[in-house]
């Protein structure tokens, strides 16, 4: 409980909310707010997929990028069309 007194000299007593939690979208797992992750895939619409996700389903491809497992291979698949024909055979595909 946190009380202040006012200038004029009148006590108020100020109640902090808890910290809200949130589900993940893909394990239904409670979350604080603030550990949770948005998917920074960009749609054709130039918006971002924005998909909640813990730190357990996020997939982490850079500084401050996180990708939700079906865009994580969506990224792959592109950055795997844009190798040589050589190196594609090299790994297989």
């Amino acid at each position: 409980m946190t009380f202040l007194k006012m200038p004029d000299g009148t006590v108020i007593h100020v109640r902090m909310a808890k910290p809200r939690s949130r589900r993940c979208t893909l394990c239904d797992g409670l979350t604080p707010a603030s550990r949770l992750r948005e998917c920074d895939f960009k749609l054709p619409t130039g918006k971002t997929c924005d998909r909640l996700m813990c730190a357990e389903c996020a997939a982490r491809v850079g500084p401050d990028k996180d990708l939700c497992p079906e865009h994580r291979w969506t990224e792959i698949d592109d950055l795997f069309d844009q190798l040589p024909a050589n190196r594609r055979d090299f790994y297989g595909r």
